[in-house]
C-alpha cells in the first residue's frame, strides 16, 4: 500500500513522503468504504422493490405505467390538465372498476382504497397499522407541519395529544362562533362596498383572509388587522410553495428565486411565532393571565400545571402546532365556503332556504348574537357545506403508509375469498370522496326530498366509516 502511495505521488509530480502517503492510503479507504455502503443500500433498495412489486403484483395496476418512473408522468400532466392528483387516481379507480388499484412513483407504491369496508379497517379497526406518509404525501408541508399533531405518530402523538387536550376541548365552540359571525360581518360590510360598482371581487381570497381571522383570533387572540398584515405576506406564500411542490418536487431542491423567498418567509413565520408563544409563556409567569383565553392560553395552562420546564423545544413545538392549526384549518374551510357559495347561486330554492334558516338565527340583518346550541340548529346549512366539502374538496382523501406487511379480507368485495397483501411501505390513499358519492347514490335512489337527502349527507361520512355492510346498501 506504500508504494501505491508513491507511485502515485510520483505520476503526479511530487516527492514521496510518508505522510502523503498515508493520507492517499485513508482517503482510498474511506472511498473503498463509501463505495461498498453506496452498493449495499442499492442491492438492498432493489431487493425491497422486486419483493414489493411481486407482493402487489395481485392488485391491477394503473394505465399509463413507465418501467423506470412509474405513473409519474400521468401525475405531472394533471395540472396542466386543470386537475390534481387525487382526480388522477379517481380516474384509476373508475377504469379499473376495483376497489384496489396500484400505481408506482419512483420506487414508492400506492394503493389506492375505494371500498368502505377497507377504509374502515385503515381508519378504525387497525388504524395503528397504517403509519402516516411522511415521505411523500406530506413531505412538501413538512416545514410547515413538522413534528406537530398531523405528522405525528405513535407515543409522540401521544404525547403531543395530551399536550393539545386541554386547546380541543368542545366548549371552545363556544368562542368560535361569536368570532365567526364578527368575521362574517366584517366580510358582509368590506363587499357591500363593491355593491353597484361593476368590480370583480375575487371571493376565493376573501374567504382565506376570513378563515385565518378567525383561527388567528381563536388561537392567539389577534386582531383582524394584525393577521391581515402577517398571514398573507408571510403565510399563504408559504403555503403556495408547498402546494406547487407536490407535484414539482424538485422546486425543493432548486436554488431558484422562489426557493429563497420560500426559506425566508418560513423563517420569519417561525420567528414571529415563537416570539408571540414566549412572550405569552413570559406574561403567565409575571401573573397577567387573561380572563377567558384563547387556545394557546389553554395550552400554557397546561403546561405550567404538569411542571414541564420551559425550553426552546417547548417553544418549537408550539410553533409547530400552531402551524398546524392554520394549515388543516383556514384553507379547507375557505374552499368549503367557496363552493357552497357557487353552489347556492345555482339553485335559488336552496338559497332561499339557508337565508331563512340565517335569518331565523341571527335576525333579518344578520347582527343578532347567536349561541352554540344556535348555530347546532342550523342543520340544512351544515347539510349544504358538507355536500360542498363532498363534491369538491381534495380534503375528502387521505394516506397512510404501511411499516409492516399487512392484508385485506376481500372476500365481500369484486375479489375471491382471499386476503391480498400490501407491502411494507406501500402508501394506501383512500378514496373518501369517490365512496362517498357512491353511498350518496343509493341514499338519492330512497330520499323524498331535497331536505331529507342533505340530511343524509350530513351523516354520510359516520354511516362509512362505523358500518360493515358493503357499498350501496347504507
Amino acid at each position: 500500500m506504500a508504494n501505491a502511495g508513491n507511485q502515485y505521488l510520483t505520476l503526479a509530480g511530487l516527492p514521496p513522503s510518508e505522510d502523503a502517503s498515508a493520507l492517499i492510503r485513508l482517503i482510498a479507504l474511506a472511498t473503498a468504504l463509501a463505495v461498498t455502503l453506496l452498493l449495499a443500500n442499492l442491492i438492498k433498495s432493489v431487493g425491497r422493490f422486486i419483493r414489493n412489486s411481486s407482493t402487489l403484483q395481485s392488485i391491477p395496476a394503473a394505465p399509463g405505467s413507465n418501467i423506470l418512473l412509474g405513473h409519474v408522468f400521468p401525475l405531472l400532466k394533471a395540472p396542466k390538465e386543470g386537475r390534481g392528483a387525487w382526480d388522477v387516481m379517481e380516474d384509476w379507480s373508475k377504469s379499473a372498476n376495483r376497489e384496489l388499484v396500484r400505481f408506482r412513483v419512483l420506487g414508492t407504491n400506492g394503493v389506492i382504497v375505494n371500498d368502505p369496508i377497507l377504509l374502515k379497517r385503515i381508519f378504525q379497526t387497525r388504524f395503528k397499522v397504517y403509519g402516516k406518509d411522511l415521505t411523500l404525501s406530506y413531505h412538501p408541508f413538512m416545514p410547515i407541519l413538522g413534528t406537530g399533531l398531523v405528522t405525528a405518530d405513535g407515543d409522540l402523538w401521544q404525547k403531543q395529544r395530551l399536550l393539545m387536550g386541554p386547546a380541543l376541548r368542545v366548549d371552545i365552540l363556544d368562542d368560535i362562533v361569536d368570532i365567526a359571525q364578527r368575521g362574517a360581518t366584517r366580510l358582509a360590510d368590506k363587499l357591500e362596498q363593491y355593491k353597484g360598482t361593476g368590480q370583480i371581487v375575487h371571493l376565493e381570497e376573501e374567504f382565506r383572509l376570513l378563515t385565518l381571522q378567525i383561527i388567528g383570533e381563536a388561537i392567539l387572540s389577534l386582531p383582524p388587522e394584525e393577521c391581515d398584515r402577517v398571514f398573507p405576506q408571510l403565510y399563504l406564500p408559504v403555503m403556495e410553495e408547498g402546494n406547487q411542490r407536490v407535484l414539482r418536487p424538485y422546486r425543493k431542491y432548486l436554488p431558484t428565486p422562489a426557493w429563497f423567498t420560500f426559506k425566508h418567509k418560513m423563517s420569519q413565520l417561525n420567528s414571529y411565532l415563537i416570539n408571540l408563544i414566549r412572550s405569552r409563556w413570559q406574561a403567565r409567569q409575571r401573573g397577567v393571565v387573561p380572563d377567558r383565553g384563547d387556545i394557546l392560553d389553554r395550552i400554557l395552562q397546561a403546561i405550567e400545571a404538569a411542571g414541564t420546564k420551559w425550553s426552546a423545544a417547548i417553544e418549537t413545538q408550539l410553533c409547530y402546532e400552531i402551524k398546524t392549526f392554520l394549515l388543516a384549518g383556514h384553507e379547507t374551510s375557505a374552499a368549503m365556503l367557496m363552493w357552497s357559495v357557487y353552489e347556492l347561486t345555482r339553485h335559488p330554492q336552496q338559497r332561499e332556504q339557508v337565508l331563512a334558516e340565517a335569518e331565523c338565527v341571527f335576525g333579518p340583518c344578520g347582527r343578532n348574537t347567536a349561541s352554540r346550541s344556535d348555530a347546532d340548529g342550523m342543520v340544512y346549512t351544515l347539510s349544504v357545506l358538507k355536500e360542498a366539502l363532498r363534491r369538491y374538496a381534495e380534503s375528502c382523501n387521505s394516506c397512510g403508509q404501511l411499516p409492516v406487511v399487512s392484508s385485506f379480507p376481500l372476500s365481500c368485495c369484486q375479489y375471491s375469498s382471499r386476503h391480498d397483501y400490501l407491502a411494507r411501505g406501500s402508501v394506501a390513499y383512500a378514496l373518501l370522496q369517490t365512496v362517498i358519492t357512491a353511498v350518496l347514490g343509493s341514499v338519492t335512489a330512497c330520499s323524498r326530498s331535497t331536505t331529507e337527502l342533505l340530511s343524509c349527507v350530513t351523516c354520510a361520512v359516520d354511516s362509512i366509516l362505523y358500518s360493515v355492510v358493503p357499498p350501496i346498501v347504507l
